[in-house]
């Protein structure tokens, strides 16, 4: 007898469970069979629905028992992993890449600065079956990649392609292939479903934004565990997230399972306001424009604030080097025309979109022959390691707390060891210090 199974994710009545629905289409010269066998499939947990067989696997139950499983085994598991001795793993790397062992798919989520591009190379170095690696991912990253490909690999034959022309690689990864997607969550969840990455054996995605941006983790876990996720995202949007109150607990449960989310230690981090005085009168006339919709002054708004800062941040900066003129300073902000002017008192360079050297920058910046960097919000988002940093300068208040998380924790990556304070500058008694106090409230509940 022939039965067509297809899968479909269900609520319980009182939408508090998630089920799987297996259901099988029962042609109509043996559906007496199926009936005649009706107590036999009620106990194997079968139900019948008119001509359809059905059925129902609790998720949370599932993923209860697959954790179990996944834990002992990982108990279990003795893997030599292969790195320079002059370096070590961390806890919550070991386990990520003895995950990637058991799984060869998988998610590297952890926070931003926590090492996982090292948990990729360290995971081919020691995967003997593995011969080849192809890593895909935007081109402003590729530096970042190439210092620690030369830090920690033990093999060869590692390809570094961006993700514009990823789709031209998938046909020609083998079983013996690793292919590592990193920023994962840029790619466009039409260009990610178009690629058929079900195909590839051994794969890792890794962003620390993924697990926010939900349909991209949609599509992520769809690759990853194509026994849940066989639907289109609006489907499974409407009849999942809408309706079903305990959604993101179930979707991190499934994370866990084929992916890392950790808390991760960190040096501490010292935040200092710089509390900037103003000609408060000119402020508050545009503010209160702003404040009744007049979103023309926002812009004017920003760049006065930046110019009553700018003077009292080069002398901040001379202040620091006159202290200790090893000092190693980082300046950061979205306002890239700002910056330049900063960069033209201290005669250095930006780094931002439209700088023609970026290798040189960061190389001289690291290596130490230059003790200022003076960069957009844009690079040091970029997976930069910055472990050496003594003072970084945040000349303007963002709009998004996903911001400050993510630049601080850019900042004490877990190889850092030298403590860093960074100061927020802010103009007295207006909405910015407003905005900031809010932010740092936020903050406060992350921490």
């Amino acid at each position: 007898m022939k039965i067509n199974f297809h899968k479909k994710l269900l609520l319980s009545k009182d939408k508090q469970k998630l089920f799987v629905l297996v259901e099988a289409n029962i042609d109509e010269k043996n559906k007496d069979i199926i009936y005649k066998e009706k107590n036999k499939l009620q106990q194997h947990g079968f139900k019948l629905l008119n001509d359809k067989v059905q059925k129902w696997f609790l998720i949370n139950e599932y993923i209860q028992k697959k954790r179990k499983q996944v834990e002992k085994q990982l108990s279990t598991l003795n893997t030599e992993l292969i790195f320079p001795d002059k370096y070590t793993l961390y806890e919550h790397q070991i386990r990520a890449i003895k995950l990637a062992f058991l799984h060869q798919k998988l998610l590297f989520a952890d926070s931003m600065g926590s090492g996982k591009t090292v948990e990729a190379i360290v995971y081919y170095n020691s995967n003997e079956k593995l011969k080849n690696m192809i890593i895909s991912i935007p081109k402003r990253i590729s530096f970042h990649w190439k210092i620690e490909i030369e830090k920690w690999k033990r093999k060869d034959n590692i390809q570094i392609i961006t993700h514009r022309t990823l789709h031209k690689y998938i046909d020609t990864i083998d079983k013996d292939t690793l292919l590592v997607i990193d920023e994962c969550h840029l790619i466009s969840s039409k260009y990610l479903d178009k690629l058929n990455l079900t195909n590839v054996e051994n794969l890792i995605f890794i962003s620390s934004i993924i697990p926010f941006q939900k349909e991209k983790l949609f599509y992520i876990l769809k690759i990853l565990m194509p026994e849940f996720f066989e639907s289109n995202y609006h489907a499974f949007y409407h009849r999942y997230i809408l309706n079903y109150p305990h959604y993101e607990e179930e979707l991190y449960n499934l994370l866990q399972i084929k992916g890392t989310k950790q808390n991760i230690q960190r040096i501490e981090l010292e935040r200092i306001i710089m509390l900037v005085e103003s000609d408060v009168k000119q402020i508050k006339e545009l503010e209160n424009k702003l404040l009744e919709n007049d979103l023309s002054v926002k812009q004017h708004i920003i760049n006065l604030n930046l110019s009553i800062k700018k003077q009292q941040i080069i002398d901040f900066i001379n202040e620091i080097l006159i202290e200790n003129k090893n000092a190693k300073i980082i300046i950061s902000d979205a306002n890239v025309s700002f910056l330049y002017s900063i960069a033209q008192h201290f005669k250095t360079d930006v780094l931002s979109s439209q700088s023609s050297n970026k290798e040189k920058i960061l190389h001289n910046f690291i290596t130490g022959k230059q003790n200022i960097l003076i960069a957009s919000l844009k690079f040091i988002f970029s997976g930069f390691s910055f472990d050496d940093v003594d003072v970084i300068i945040v000349p303007s208040v963002w709009s998004n707390i996903d911001e400050y998380i993510q630049f601080e924790n850019r900042v004490r990556r877990i190889n850092t060891q030298k403590k860093c304070i960074i100061y927020y500058f802010v103009l007295e008694n207006t909405l910015e210090m407003k905005r900031m106090q809010k932010l740092l409230y936020k903050i406060s509940l992350f921490d």
